[in-house]
């Protein structure tokens, strides 16, 4: 799938959530007075906060022993969720851990009793700013924190829906939406990456193009030893995906999933060429059998959701750590302006660097 090389969060592990539930959803003695149920508003002190519940994305920061209470804010639930009937599909929404269907039965009572009793709260850090970097095929941050290990990248994105529509150039227009662990500069280097491809096809009678096929499938690579791998479930304009890579001892595992159809894979590949230099959330024009750098795919805009990256055991959303962001470009210039054309850009962080939306802004040329 790549054609050139470079010019993105951790769910508890499943063993995990069977083993040592109790250790994540501890509580944290913040102050003297217990909170009410429905947790603080923002802005509010630890000292009105009490013994609150750690709310996930604090949870996967980092661990609760080794909390401090400095700067720690409550918040409430999301408007509308009750932990008493909620299902785990409304508690994955609100901000908890993706589990496998055969562990949400068992872990589903815990977390109804831990907010039953005790309101949210966890600590925001924070955000470091980015070093933009031009790229002729990617668009999204790449973490790259100096003597770090990047062990994991987790994220949820909705695949992006094209235009059934002739567009100006009588060429395949593609895109690929995904998330990764290190560069792929070499077979010592690899790349691992999972995430979803969106093509466009136009279908070419006499006069032209006459109409277009729209291609979605998810997808899974190691690069450079293998290229692209499809799966065996396809996948469809606005579904909600899913993806955890992550380092398991001599191996990376792999979990993607169509949380929309309840369609998903999950293995794991030999870790050989693993260095944990990076991770990625990225938009990318992907090589074609006539382009190296093919036009992207109009209107494939990619908003990655509620990522997290984990560092040296330390997991944070993806912009609280020091990273790089690329811009993609067309590097032919066929308006003769002298400026090449921007193709896509990294659209800054939110969400306490969880959230990033990677821009399509124009389709470019064969390359």
């Amino acid at each position: 799938m790549f054609s050139c090389l470079l010019p993105l969060v951790r769910r508890f592990r499943w063993a995990v959530f069977a083993v040592a539930l109790p250790t994540l959803i501890a509580t944290v003695s913040l102050t003297a007075s217990p909170a009410s149920a429905g947790g603080s508003p923002p802005g509010k002190s630890s000292s009105s906060l009490g013994t609150c519940m750690v709310w996930p994305h604090a949870a996967a920061s980092r661990p609760v022993d080794s909390w401090s209470t400095d700067g720690a804010i409550g918040y409430p639930p999301p408007s509308g969720f009750d932990p008493g009937t909620a299902t785990w599909s409304e508690f994955v929404r609100a901000g908890f851990h993706q589990l496998p269907r055969s562990l949400e039965a068992q872990v589903l009572p815990a977390y109804r009793r831990a907010l039953h009793y005790y309101p949210p709260c966890f600590i925001q850090e924070p955000r470091i700013s980015a070093t933009v970097v031009d790229s002729s095929n990617w668009a999204g941050p790449m973490d790259t924190p100096s003597g770090s290990n990047d062990q994991e990248v987790l994220t949820y994105w909705t695949v992006p829906k094209l235009p059934d529509a002739c567009q100006s150039l009588n060429e395949q227009y593609v895109s690929s939406s995904w998330a990764g662990l290190d560069e792929g500069y070499a077979s010592s280097d690899e790349l691992f990456q999972a995430g979803t491809e969106q093509d466009l096809t136009p279908i070419v009678g006499r006069n032209g193009c006459v109409g277009v096929t729209l291609d979605y499938y998810p997808w899974w690579e190691v690069y450079p030893r293998y290229s692209q791998q499809g799966l065996s479930w396809g996948v469809s304009a606005d579904d909600l995906m899913y993806t955890d890579i992550y380092l398991n001892g001599s191996k990376m595992e792999f979990f993607l999933e169509d949380t929309t159809t309840g369609d998903y894979s999950s293995f794991g590949e030999s870790s050989a060429g693993y260095n944990g230099e990076s991770a990625e959330l990225i938009l990318e024009r992907t090589e074609t059998s006539i382009c190296t750098e093919p036009p992207l795919a109009p209107d494939s805009t990619t908003a990655f959701q509620d990522a997290e990256v984990a560092i040296n055991g330390t997991y944070k959303g993806p912009g609280e750590w020091v990273y790089v962001d690329w811009d993609m470009y067309n590097t032919l210039n066929s308006s003769g302006t002298g400026v090449p054309p921007l193709l896509a850009e990294y659209g800054g962080f939110s969400n306490d660097g969880e959230n990033v939306t990677n821009t399509w802004k124009a389709s470019g040329e064969c390359e």
